[in-house]
């Protein structure tokens, strides 16, 4: 009987690097997807964000300036896992170009872990205008710690997302998954209460939007507390549970069907 060879770990690590650096590059090179989720946040931040200080309740308490600035950062994190993940993959499996990957020798699950490293590192890129735009501007007062803190807290937050566009790439075709990702990402944009005060009647419902729950964990993060409505290891457990639960749903789902 023969031995079944075993890759080395250097191989196999230089097998799944190479195969997110080919995502990455991909992702960069495909304007219709970088262009929209580095401009659209800092554009609508620097329209909306910054010129809300002219608002004479914004003016009163600098505090509202920064968490303005904390809930378009969240914002700027939610596109590139959805829209990145989500859409490319159905429209890889439409095409059958997912089966054609899993016939190749390389690593298991390399081009879903890739996609799932490029959507967290296009969120950090995406979150760079923001940072610049907002400290430049000079209203936003966090320390260099605070900011430090709060990019983490970004790049961790933007894995619900990611999982939720593996989710629905994993289950819609390429013609429907655009649909299907807007469905969830203008609601978790407007329903979630980031950067827009809601009605009353509507406030109960934003506990069911991660993106309220990647909020109240970067407003924790950097100490403004006095918007923070959600206990903190609440909003941490409904974030690990949605990335948890969407991953493996999608993982599930490619394993059997592809």
């Amino acid at each position: 009987m023969n031995a079944i060879a075993v890759m080395p770990l250097g191989r196999l690590a230089h097998a799944y690097a190479t195969e997110i650096r080919f995502e990455f590059v991909r992702s960069l090179r495909t304007m219709a997807f970088v262009v929209p989720f580095m401009l659209i946040p800092v554009a609508t931040y620097a329209l909306f964000g910054l010129t809300a200080g002219g608002n004479p309740t914004v003016a009163s308490d600098p505090q509202i300036a920064n968490m303005l600035f904390v809930g378009f950062a969240v914002f700027a994190v939610i596109g590139p896992g959805l829209f990145g993940i989500g859409v490319s993959l159905a429209t890889e499996r439409t095409a059958g170009l997912l089966k054609l990957k899993r016939a190749l020798p390389a690593p298991a699950g390399s081009s879903i872990l890739a996609k799932l490293a490029m959507g967290f590192l296009f969120a950090l890129l995406a979150v760079l205008p923001v940072f610049v735009v907002g400290l430049s501007s000079g209203k936003v007062t966090l320390s260099a710690a605070h900011l430090l803190v709060l990019a983490g807290v970004l790049g961790l937050g933007s894995l619900p997302f990611c999982a939720i566009g593996l989710f629905i790439g994993s289950y819609a075709s390429g013609s429907a998954a655009p649909a299907f990702t807007n469905l969830v990402y203008l609601p978790s944009i407007w329903l979630s209460g980031m950067f827009i005060p809601l009605p009353a009647f509507l406030r109960p419902q934003t506990i069911f939007w991660p993106a309220f729950h990647v909020d109240q964990l970067a407003l924790e993060a950097v100490g403004l507390t006095k918007f923070v409505y959600v206990p903190t290891l609440v909003s941490a457990a409904v974030v690990a549970g949605i990335t948890v639960l969407f991953s493996g749903l999608a993982i599930q789902r490619l394993s059997r069907k592809g």
